[in-house]
């Protein structure tokens, strides 16, 4: 994906068993397809001399369309984004969340590497690049609440410690790439209460010696400290003193997501090109390039279903 800028980031595609071949807008929310009209033919695009750089790329990208070497991992990505979908949908510890359009993984590869790249039978979504720091981020990552939030639990056993393999075994790195960037996209992680049952009744309790606050009262009667002080009020507690509380928790949850737009993406995945550095330069065409692949995918799709 060419260096990506912050901690962060494939022929018969192999299988994930080893030894196996084969706006930047804030946080609000919507749905993860990217709305693009005036999609190009492949017919359209005429080969010229004077083509810069990116339009060249785009009429490569173009004839790419109907050629089956570009198709090799969009059953692979069709199930595994359904798995994503399926696990985020239906957990209660995941809010504003728009099911993710497997046709923009598919635009991210074909960014990322394609199917005339070397990297396509290997890192296809490009992370655990040279000096690439995001493959920490899904194999031992230092924010485990947030990715074990995210992540379904099945997928730990592709990705937790198994650098080797995602950096050699395309469907290892696919899986490791969507990981890494639904991480990205997704809000930092709060902290909730959550009663544990309907009965709105206070329960007594009596403050014994030793007790020194609530905080260390809340773990001995299955409540938090929170929900003490709010039925209590804020006050020093002696031995004696009535107390009442109610069955509670605390629970993590994603409050949101940033719109998975093209521009999103980039800043995320690839890198904030306002922040590109010489070591670390990303690809300044980058949300241009998944726009223009995603409006080729999406036509296709149109003209053949």
């Amino acid at each position: 994906m060419g260096a990506r800028k912050a901690p962060g980031q494939k022929g018969v595609p192999a299988t994930e068993k080893p030894g196996k071949n084969h706006s930047t807008g804030r946080k609000s929310l919507g749905s993860s397809k990217v709305n693009i009209k005036n999609a190009p033919s492949k017919k359209s695009v005429a080969l010229a001399s004077d083509l810069s750089p990116l339009e060249k790329w785009k009429v490569s990208r173009a004839k790419a369309i109907g050629n089956p070497d570009w198709y090799i991992y969009d059953k692979f990505i069709k199930k595994i984004v359904g798995e994503l979908n399926q696990h985020l949908s239906k957990s209660r510890q995941i809010s504003n969340y728009q099911p993710l359009d497997w046709k923009l993984i598919k635009a991210m590869i074909w960014t990322e590497t394609g199917a005339t790249a070397a990297a396509w039978k290997t890192r296809t979504m490009q992370i655990g690049n040279p000096r690439d720091r995001g493959i920490e981020e899904v194999t031992i990552p230092a924010r485990p609440r947030k990715y074990n939030l995210i992540i379904p639990v099945t997928w730990s056993n592709y990705l937790i410690n198994k650098s080797a393999l995602i950096k050699s075994n395309p469907e290892y790195n696919i899986r490791a790439g969507i990981s890494l960037l639904m991480i990205k996209m997704s809000e930092k992680e709060k902290d909730r209460t959550v009663y544990d049952n309907e009965i709105r009744d206070n329960i007594p309790y009596e403050v014994t010696r030793g007790d020194r606050g609530y905080s260390t009262i809340a773990p001995k009667i299955g409540t938090t400290a929170g929900v003490l002080a709010s039925i209590n009020g804020n006050k020093t507690i002696h031995p004696g003193d009535r107390l009442e509380y109610r069955k509670a928790h605390i629970e993590q949850y994603i409050p949101g997501w940033y719109l998975f737009t093209p521009e999103n993406i980039q800043i995320q995945y690839n890198g904030d090109p306002k922040k590109a550095t010489t070591s670390k330069p990303g690809d300044g065409n980058y949300a241009e390039k998944i726009k223009y692949v995603y409006s080729l995918i999406v036509a296709d799709e149109n003209e053949n279903n």
